[in-house]
C-alpha cells in the first residue's frame, strides 16, 4: 500500500501494445480487448503496484474501463467486465466504496 506522501494525481499507466519498429518492418500489437488512451477520456482503472518495477500496472484489460457519458464501457470479454459495461459510473462507485469497509 502507497502512503499518503507517495500519492500523486497524476500517474504514469503503462499498457502492452503499441508499435515497435524491426528495422524491416513495424511490428503492432494492439489488444482488441482494451481501449485505446485518449487525452480529455476518463478511465476507472485497477491498478498494481509494482516496488520491483516502481510503476503502476494493469494486471489484465478487466482492470480498465472507459466512462461513456455515465456508463462504463469495457471491451473485455470476461464474466466479471460483461457484468460492469453498461453499468452507471454512480452505481459502480457506491458499491465499491461500501465493499471496500
Amino acid at each position: 500500500m502507497r502512503t499518503a506522501s507517495q500519492r500523486r494525481a497524476d500517474v504514469d499507466v503503462y499498457k502492452i501494445g503499441g508499435q515497435r519498429d524491426l528495422d524491416d518492418h513495424v511490428l503492432i500489437a494492439d489488444d482488441d480487448r482494451s481501449h485505446q488512451f485518449m487525452p480529455g477520456d476518463q478511465y476507472v482503472l485497477f491498478l498494481k503496484w509494482s516496488d520491483s518495477l516502481g510503476m503502476f500496472y494493469m494486471s489484465c484489460p478487466c482492470d480498465e474501463y472507459k466512462v461513456v457519458g455515465n456508463k462504463l464501457d469495457s471491451k473485455d470479454r470476461t464474466d466479471v467486465a460483461k457484468l460492469q459495461h453498461g453499468r452507471s459510473l454512480e452505481n459502480f462507485v457506491a458499491d465499491l466504496k461500501r465493499n471496500a469497509k
